[in-house]
């Protein structure tokens, strides 16, 4: 289970990449007074809720959590990763459970039908562990397809990319943007997007994975947490999860 993914480097995926931001949108507006600022952790390894939830419970914000079900209990570069009752904790702690499939699988290599079985298989694990249906989707690895945005769409109220955007005019919910929250030197560029957010209000989503002194390439150090936690609190930001966001954009719309 250490086999770190690779995407497709083919010219025609690369191509496909490319373009499937501008590909079939569903396109709010965003109109804001107050930055909101969105935290989220994809898969979702036991780090990030031992040593990272605890550090926005502190400030009583609430995140959203993509969690891939079929994942439960691995252990690969991330770590160990969460089980059935930790899943059942961070429910009722507040925060968002979302989709991220069963097998955390590249959907941009799969059929729709497939892709679309697998989301209802982790549904439907998500169910019988007492969770309700799943308001927003993440898609693993940022991979996606013309033909799911537009059957998602149906399903959940956005579906959150890995795109490095902040909207502050416009937010496609079907593809939804993220500033990473990482161990490496974009970890500067997030905190002055967070800061540019004080002059011109807008939406941003944080993610992440692992949380811990020595992350993987993909996750942060509980230090580095606390400090983007620091930056929207400086600027006054709401801070809420994913769906509840989307919510309140389509009121303001």
């Amino acid at each position: 289970m250490n086999i770190v993914y690779e995407p497709s480097r083919t010219l025609s995926s690369r191509i496909k990449r490319r373009i499937a931001p501008y590909q079939k949108q569903n396109k709010i507006s965003v109109k804001l007074d107050r930055p909101i600022v969105s935290f989220s952790f994809d898969d979702c390894p036991l780090s990030a809720i031992e040593n990272g939830l605890p550090l926005l419970d502190a400030k009583g914000w609430q995140s959203t959590v993509y969690i891939a079900c079929g994942l439960f209990d691995i252990n690969n570069h991330f770590g160990l990763h969460m089980g059935k009752n930790d899943v059942r904790a961070v429910f009722r702690a507040g925060h968002e459970i979302g989709d991220h499939t069963f097998s955390h699988c590249d959907i941009s290599e799969r059929s729709l039908s497939d892709s679309l079985a697998d989301i209802r298989k982790n549904q439907a694990e998500l169910n019988r562990l007492d969770i309700p249906e799943s308001e927003t989707f993440a898609y693993p690895y940022g991979q996606v397809t013309p033909a799911l945005k537009r059957a998602l769409q149906t399903y959940f109220l956005g579906a959150r990319g890995i795109k490095p955007i902040v909207h502050k005019k416009s937010v496609d919910l079907n593809q939804i943007g993220s500033m990473p929250l990482f161990n490496d030197k974009r970890f500067e560029q997030l905190l002055n997007a967070i800061s540019s957010l004080k002059k011109t209000s807008g939406w941003m989503t944080i993610f992440t994975h692992d949380v811990t002194d020595n992350p993987s390439a993909w996750g942060c150090t509980p230090a580095q947490l606390q400090a983007v936690i620091e930056a929207v609190d400086r600027i006054d930001a709401e801070v809420m999860p994913i769906s509840a966001a989307i919510k309140k954009l389509e009121t303001q719309s």
